[in-house]
Order: structure tokens, then C-alpha cells, then sequence
């Protein structure tokens, strides 16, 4: 399993953290073994636990900045949000608050809140590249999260540039592809290597079209659309999971 940029900066950060009067320490042993391996709601459950019990430790802000990325990566947006507002009440040290920060942009665009998260994504863009690198956040994955923040804005040329900056071979790369040229929200269906498959998979909805994702390899994607509202967007993806279609989504 490939990790996450989190989970390499949490055994970074692991490694080099001795224990001095720390109460239950197991909890946060757990807490970071289920972290690693992507359980994120036990994991939060857990780091919680260890806080509730160590109130006083001088890594509250890193723990709570945790907590929020285990509710986001378990799909808890909203306890995400608090949990990252916590952290960031609590004077976090420069890479801590960085991580917080962007997480909490994440968090944000994904609760449709664009201005707070447009934000969090120019804080995040002006802190030290040195303190974004602990944090695992990398130059790809911000300008993605900065582009899908200048969509939903409605500010589709912001951020078609914003995507054309993210790595073709990163971890991004497909997911930027996907959206490179986009004007207006579409509804995607699928997307294949094979010009056959997505030929075919577009023939089973009407209006349907295949478009070429350009990279190595191209990716034939299959959508309906563009709507210049998000909501008919949304509406349209939701009638075509209803109809057998489980795996539609809207773009960008």
C-alpha cells in the first residue's frame, strides 16, 4: 500500500518523539498504528482518547491537527473543520500550523465554503516551501486543491492554470488530466485506456460523450455535460448513481 505524504511525515515525526509524563501512551501508540494504516476513524478515536487524558501536552495542536485529517479522511468534513479550528487556536508551532491550515482548506472546499478555503490555500502557498515539505504537502497537491477551490468559484481560467502546474507522473497527475480543459461542471461515468470500453459505456447513456484526457496513457473519459451550475451538476450525478451508475461523480 503506497503511503500518504501524512503518513510520512507522522513517522518522521514519530521517530524523533520521546515520552516524558505521558499518561495511557498506548492510546497514541494505536492512534498512530491505525493512522499508517488508514483506518482513520479508529485512529481518531484513539488520538482523541490520549487528549482527553493528556489535556496538558505540549503536542495538542499537532494531535488535534491529526484528528482533523483522520475526520476528513474518513469523510467527517464537518468534525474535521472543528477539530482543525482547535488546532489552530492552539498557537501551533510553523509546520503544524501549515498542515493545519491546508487541511482545513481541504475541508472547506469540500463543505462548499470556497472563500475560506481560496484562503487557507494562499496561506498555505505563502509559507515557507521548507515548512509545507514537513508537513507532506506537495507543490502538485496544492495547486489540485487550489484549482478544484477556483472551479467551484467559478473561476475556471485561475484554475485551469493552477492545473497545468500539478506533475503529469505524480500522484495527481490522472486526477489533473481528468480536468485539464474544463469550462463548466461535468458528470464523469468513467474512464478507460481503451477507446472500446468508454465507446461502449457511452452508448448506455443518452447524451453521453468521450473525451481524450491527454497523458501517457491517454484516458478515454465518459461524461454528460457541461453545466454551468455545480448544483445541476450534482442533481445529474445523483439521477445516474440512481440509475445503476454508482460510480458517477462530478467534475472538476
Amino acid at each position: 500500500m503506497r503511503r500518504t505524504a501524512w503518513a510520512a511525515a507522522l513517522l518522521l515525526a514519530a521517530s524523533c518523539e520521546p515520552a516524558r509524563g505521558v499518561r495511557n501512551e498506548s492510546l497514541l501508540a494505536t492512534a498512530d498504528d491505525f493512522f499508517l494504516r488508514e483506518r482513520y476513524a479508529e485512529a481518531a478515536g484513539h488520538y482523541e482518547a490520549f487528549l482527553s487524558e493528556n489535556s496538558d501536552t505540549p503536542r495538542r495542536a499537532e494531535l488535534l491537527t491529526r484528528v482533523g485529517k483522520c475526520h476528513l479522511g474518513a469523510g467527517a468534513v464537518d468534525r474535521a473543520v472543528a477539530s482543525l479550528d482547535r488546532a489552530l487556536a492552539a498557537q501551533p508551532p510553523a509546520v503544524v500550523k501549515v498542515d493545519a491550515t491546508f487541511r482545513l482548506g481541504v475541508a472547506r472546499r469540500m463543505l462548499g465554503d470556497v472563500p475560506k478555503a481560496l484562503e487557507a490555500f494562499r496561506a498555505t502557498a505563502a509559507a515557507p516551501i521548507g515548512d509545507r515539505d514537513g508537513a507532506g504537502i506537495t507543490s502538485d497537491e496544492l495547486a489540485y486543491e487550489t484549482a478544484q477551490a477556483q472551479f467551484r468559484a467559478g473561476d475556471w481560467n485561475a484554475g485551469q492554470a493552477e492545473l497545468a502546474k500539478v506533475g503529469a507522473s505524480g500522484p495527481f497527475g490522472a486526477k489533473a488530466r481528468a480536468r485539464l480543459g474544463l469550462k463548466g461542471f461535468i458528470v464523469q461515468i468513467g474512464a478507460f485506456a481503451d477507446e472500446g470500453q468508454a465507446r461502449s459505456a457511452a452508448a448506455k447513456v443518452a447524451e453521453a460523450s468521450v473525451r481524450l484526457a491527454p497523458g501517457s496513457p491517454p484516458l478515454h473519459v465518459v461524461s454528460v455535460g457541461p453545466y454551468a451550475r455545480y448544483e445541476n451538476a450534482l442533481a445529474e450525478a445523483e439521477r445516474l448513481k440512481a440509475s445503476g451508475f454508482r460510480d458517477a461523480f462530478v467534475l472538476p
